[in-house]
Parts: C-alpha cells; sequence; structure tokens
C-alpha cells in the first residue's frame, strides 16, 4: 500500500479489520454515482447537492426531499444498455431524514416498462428488506447510514434505473411535506447478483479492472517452505460458472510444492500438486455458490492441509 494509506478493510460497526478486498472487473453504468440533479429525470423532489457528510466522511451525499404533490417522488435514469436475462444489481449508500424510506427499482427500459427489480428499505435499526421483485439486501455501515441492494433479471438490452422515496407509512405516491427525505450517495448499477465495491462517476460510466495480489514468501520469511505456513481467504463465485476460478495459491517455487483451492460451477475444491507434479484433490465443498465462504490451507514441511468454513482439516502427509 502507499504509504498513509489502509492495507485493509475495516468495519464501519466495531473497527475490526476485514481483510484485504480482491475483486474481480465491473462497470458502474449509473454515469453520475454522486450527483442526483445530474439524472435525466426527477419526480416532484427537491434535490439539494453536497447537502451532508457522506459515509466516506466527505461533503457529498446529496438530499432527496419529497414535495407536497400527491404522487411519485423520485429520480430516474433511462436508456442504459444491458444484456437481456441476465442478472443486475443497483446499490447505493441511504440515511433517513424523518423516517422516509427508499425504494431502489430497475426496469424493462421501453413499453411495457415491466419492472426487473423492485426493493423497499427502511433506513432505521438493523434495517428492513421488502421486495416487489427480485431480491434485496441492507447493511448497516455505520451513523445512521445504510448500504441497500437490489437485484433482479433484464428483460431486454435496455434498463431504466430509479431511487424513490417512500413514505413512513409505505406509500409509494404520497404528499410530501418538503421536509422528510433520504439522503444518498454511491449510487452503482452493474452487471452480477451482488454489489461490488463502489465505483464513482461523473458523467460517464466506469470500470474496475479485475485485481489480484500476490506475496512472496520470503516477505514473510519462508521461502523456501520449511517451517508452517499458511493463508487463509473468504470468497464468493457464482454458482453457474463452469470455469474453474483459483481462489489462490501457496507454492514453493514454479514447479514445486503447491496448494491450490479452486471452485467450479458453485463447488470448491483445493487440490495439492507435489514437487513430482502430480495433483491429488484433498478436500472439497458443496454449495459454495450461495453466499460467502472461507477456506484456509497450509503447508508444514511436506503436509498440506486445508478446510472450508472451519470443517476439521483434512492433511495429507508427503505430498
Amino acid at each position: 500500500a502507499a504509504s498513509g494509506a489502509a492495507r485493509f478493510e475495516h468495519s464501519a460497526i466495531d473497527g475490526q479489520p476485514e481483510g484485504i478486498l480482491i475483486e474481480s472487473q465491473s462497470t458502474n453504468l449509473n454515469p453520475y454515482s454522486d450527483a442526483l440533479a445530474s439524472w435525466p429525470t426527477s419526480g416532484d423532489v427537491t434535490l439539494t447537492s453536497n447537502a451532508s457528510l457522506g459515509p466516506d466522511g466527505t461533503l457529498g451525499a446529496d438530499l432527496m426531499v419529497a414535495n407536497t404533490n400527491n404522487t411519485g417522488h423520485y429520480v430516474r435514469s433511462s436508456g442504459i444498455t444491458v444484456s437481456a436475462s441476465t442478472s443486475y444489481t443497483l446499490s447505493g449508500y441511504f440515511k433517513s431524514v424523518n423516517g422516509e424510506k427508499v425504494r431502489l427499482s430497475f426496469f424493462r427500459g421501453s413499453s411495457p416498462y415491466t419492472g426487473e427489480a423492485s426493493v423497499k428499505f427502511t433506513l432505521s435499526g438493523s434495517g428492513t428488506v421488502s421486495a416487489s421483485t427480485g431480491s434485496g439486501s441492507i447493511t448497516s455501515v455505520g451513523n445512521g447510514w445504510y448500504k441497500c441492494t437490489a437485484t433482479g433479471t433484464t428483460l431486454t438490452t435496455n434498463s431504466l434505473i430509479q431511487v424513490s422515496t417512500v413514505s413512513t407509512g409505505d406509500a409509494q405516491d404520497y404528499a410530501g411535506n418538503s421536509y422528510n427525505g433520504v439522503l444518498c450517495a454511491g449510487i452503482q448499477f452493474e452487471s452480477g447478483s451482488f454489489a461490488s465495491s463502489l465505483i464513482s462517476t461523473s458523467g460517464a460510466t466506469a470500470t474496475r479492472a479485475a485485481e489480484s495480489l500476490s506475496v512472496g514468501l520470503s516477505d514473510i520469511n519462508q521461502s523456501p517452505i520449511g517451517n508452517a505456513v499458511s493463508a487463509v481467504a473468504e470468497f464468493d463465485t457464482n454458482a453457474n460458472d463452469a470455469q474453474f476460478r483459483r481462489v489462490m495459491v501457496l507454492k514453493d517455487g514454479t514447479t514445486g510444492l503447491r496448494i491450490d483451492p479452486q471452485v467450479y460451477s458453485g463447488t470448491g475444491y483445493v487440490y495439492v500438486a507435489n514437487t513430482s507434479g502430480g495433483t491429488t484433490e484433498l478436500t472439497n465443498k458443496s454449495g459454495a455458490g450461495t453466499g460467502f465462504h472461507t477456506v484456509a490451507i497450509g503447508l508444514d514441511g511436506t503436509t498440506a492441509n486445508a478446510s472450508f468454513d472451519g470443517a476439521t482439516a483434512s492433511t495429507m502427509s508427503n505430498a
């Protein structure tokens, strides 16, 4: 990490380290992640730019207040090019002003405007989720802010995204009081069944390149491997991905001993390769495509160990 830059992600709630975040490539298809006033369409709302500190601690959160007409209160962006019959996720950070709730939606971008995902969030306590279409999640990130996500399957090759205020009484169309509303920041629309970390945009879409991380064993005084050395990772994957995706690899040189967790079609595997190049499956874990799982691997001389989700380790000696 650069001087003064954090080396780990930390929980905003209790400050505990969450490890190093390594992500695949993703594109934020919403060209204005932090500028609601620049969205093409709004419905009976008053927008105030940079009205409050956002969850990142900068003065960049926008306020969306419901006006007094008995109608919908929203911002909307249409004509977003997507792939049909594909999972997409709309996400953002939100904080209630006087109890107002928020709804995240995306629709077929042409008539009939069929809903692909529509999820309401209560921004208090631990947060609640109510999905009319698709599915959603909510996570408290501290100081009254919540990260909300709505996931659904696209119907055509263009979509419309929308962020709406919802009344304290759950009405979608209602007469506001020109005071209650929702603070909004970091709104992202991307391909995939979960929200990745924020890719900020300002007038155009933006892409984060796929990431990778390597650490030389000499940096942790383990080259060559002789003493016990271990590595732990949490991972999530697409259960329908029929390609072997390596979670991480611990190896001694280019042709020596190697222990190698991989994921294929929703099942995790750990393989061990000996110095002659032979490969053996050490252990496996079904259901790896159902959210985050943990894999731990270790090498101690010529003994390899591996465990998924805290199970008793599988061990192979004389690897």
